[in-house]
């Protein structure tokens, strides 16, 4: 009938979440192609091969076993006809792959500069608050929009965010 309102600080965690969100993925793409552009030269037919073992056992192990277990929270067995296992064993695959693609290049990345100016972790800390923080300050002024209160400052502060990127990032 009557929905209640969601409690302030419900509402202001959600909003901090979803900014955070849209920032890191906002940040993802770069930080993965630097990745990726220092993994492929470091590319050996050993590390494709355990990439596909890792990518069968997450495949054909991980993936049918979270699959189980969904299928005791809801209520059925989850288990599958032939044709949907095909389906879903590509599936898996394909993203398991792609997981395994995605986490050596940063993997590389972080590594590659531990020797840099700004260390390894931090070097990677660094790009990726580099490429979030104005996605993050925007998005927050957008969730904020329904309320003219913090819409406002939250907008002034997304019209500065990208000179204080700049400013920190130089």
């Amino acid at each position: 009938m009557f929905r209640t309102a969601a409690p302030p600080m419900l509402v202001a965690a959600s909003a901090l979440i979803a900014a955070f969100w849209v920032a890191i993925c906002a940040a993802a793409p770069e930080f993965i192609w630097q990745g990726l552009w220092l993994a492929w030269h470091h590319v050996t037919r050993t590390e494709l091969m355990s990439a596909l073992l890792v990518g069968f056992v997450l495949a054909f192990f991980v993936e049918p076993l979270m699959e189980r277990l969904r299928g005791l929270r809801h209520g059925h067995s989850g288990s599958r006809t032939s044709g949907t296992v095909l389906f879903t064993a590509a599936l898996s695959l394909v993203f398991a792959l792609a997981s395994i693609a995605l986490h050596d290049p940063m993997t590389a990345f972080v590594s590659e500069h531990e020797s840099a100016v700004h260390g390894g972790l931090a070097g990677a800390i660094s790009l990726t608050m580099a490429w979030a923080i104005v996605t993050f300050a925007v998005t927050l002024a957008w969730l904020c929009l329904p309320n003219r209160w913090l819409a406002i400052p939250m907008g002034i502060v997304a019209a500065v965010a990208p000179c204080i990127a700049g400013w920190l990032f130089a």
